[in-house]
């Protein structure tokens, strides 16, 4: 038995020895133990690819999941995306020596081990918080030496082009700038996979915020420290504000208060406590809503356009108090006219029911008289008469609409401009 047992391993020591195809079977078997180990023999990580020649190309692309928390006081937002990078790496093209990648034509990198290959150093320049986002990632090599990582972060970058003007008509716009940080374009270049290389997925509204779309283009910074170019990639979202929200809570309640205050002008004048409690109440009521609306808007160091809305509102809305006063003033001035008339007649003329002991003009089939006791404004004698009391809510109550009318149209006109 033992002598069998030696001409066979003698056999076997013959063949691996004068064969080489079982020789390199048997390297195949151990070496499908580490693929990743053999294709990185050697490799040195620290070199770029093509460090002796042209710059490498990077190519990019985005999956937005999430565009959320953009604040209006801080201008800043936080993106929630998939960010994938491609490039070529003559250094890690591999055949059929990798067992086991034959027909997959492809090897998977994760963990520790993509520290072992050269990545690009790309990083978010308008990062509020360095190393403030958990990412994941992942890397696949190609059988050609395509390299392919992707990776799964949380950013939270500044917008300082956010302007609240048109505030809550405003559509703001921010950028994510994304280059190398230590190569310039000279060694590395970036470029958007395609037209399409940023997709935009349907959960990835903002809570205030419509994403109108995701813009996307290459910029060539020059750096005078440096005495070099880099490339950038930005990544433009157009945010447009949803209104409905401040149409139900302001201007819809400004509307109507102004409204309401209009009322007073088809009340009758001589009831001075109820018209007076309606212009006074709603003068109360847009101040309450001016206040309040304060909680709903960010706080900014200028004039907004809800803030001069609200102002103007309440012009129109105090206008009809001020109107009211007028006219009060008008009756007053009517009825000392007239008593002064009185005294100067040589007999006394007693009062009808019609004329008021509390100072009211006359009214004559439910139209008031003029100073002279007359429809007509003006007195026969040639001095100036006044507006009667009708004549000016008439006209308020055609001017006031019509000037809050024209008001929109302006206002709404500059917005959209």
């Amino acid at each position: 038995m033992d002598g069998r047992t030696a001409i066979f391993g003698l056999v076997v020591a013959v063949v691996v020895c004068f064969c080489p195809g079982a020789r390199a079977k048997i390297n195949t078997t151990t070496s499908s133990l580490d693929p990743f180990d053999i294709l990185t023999k050697g490799y040195n990580k620290k070199l770029r690819p093509n460090y002796s020649g042209h710059a490498v190309k990077v190519l990019a692309s985005s999956y937005i999941v999430a565009l959320d928390n953009v604040n209006d006081v801080k201008s800043d937002f936080t993106v929630k995306m998939y960010f994938s990078q491609y490039w070529n790496d003559s250094r890690l093209i591999f055949g059929d020596e990798l067992q086991g990648l034959e027909h997959k034509g492809y090897l998977r990198v994760v963990g520790e081990d993509m520290k072992d290959i050269w990545t690009p150093d790309t990083y978010v320049e308008n990062e509020e918080n360095i190393g403030g986002h958990k990412i994941f990632s992942s890397v696949k090599i190609t059988r050609h030496g395509e390299v392919h990582m992707s990776k799964r972060l949380t950013i939270k970058a500044n917008c300082p082009t956010m302007n609240l003007k048109l505030f809550p008509h405003d559509v703001q716009t921010c950028d994510l700038l994304q280059t190398s940080y230590a190569f310039p374009n000279t060694e590395l270049t970036y470029a958007w996979k395609s037209e399409n290389a940023v997709i935009v997925g349907e959960s990835s509204i903002a809570t205030q915020y419509i994403l109108d779309k995701a813009i996307t283009s290459i910029e060539d910074v020059y750096f005078k420290s440096t005495n070099a170019t880099w490339t950038y990639l930005k990544l433009k979202f157009v945010l447009r504000r949803k209104i409905a929200y401040y149409i139900i809570r302001i201007y819809l309640p400004a509307i109507l208060v102004t409204l309401t205050s209009w009322i007073s002008f088809w009340v009758d004048p001589t009831a001075i406590p109820a018209r007076l409690s309606l212009c006074v109440i709603t003068v109360l009521a847009m101040t309450t809503l001016s206040y309040s609306s304060q909680s709903m808007v960010p706080s900014v160091p200028y004039v907004k356009a809800v803030d001069v809305y609200l102002i103007i509102s309440f012009f129109f809305v105090f206008g009809s108090l001020l109107e009211y006063a007028c006219l009060l003033n008008i009756r007053l001035r009517c009825v000392g006219q007239r008593a002064h008339k009185q005294k100067g007649k040589a007999e006394e003329i007693p009062l009808t029911n019609k004329e008021q002991n509390d100072g009211i003009a006359e009214l004559e089939n439910g139209k008031e008289k003029g100073c002279n006791g007359k429809e007509n404004v003006q007195e026969s004698s040639g001095n100036a008469g006044y507006f009667s009391t009708w004549t000016l809510d008439t006209f308020s109550s055609v001017l006031f609409p019509a000037a809050y009318v024209f008001f929109h149209f302006v206002f709404y006109l500059v917005i959209l401009a």
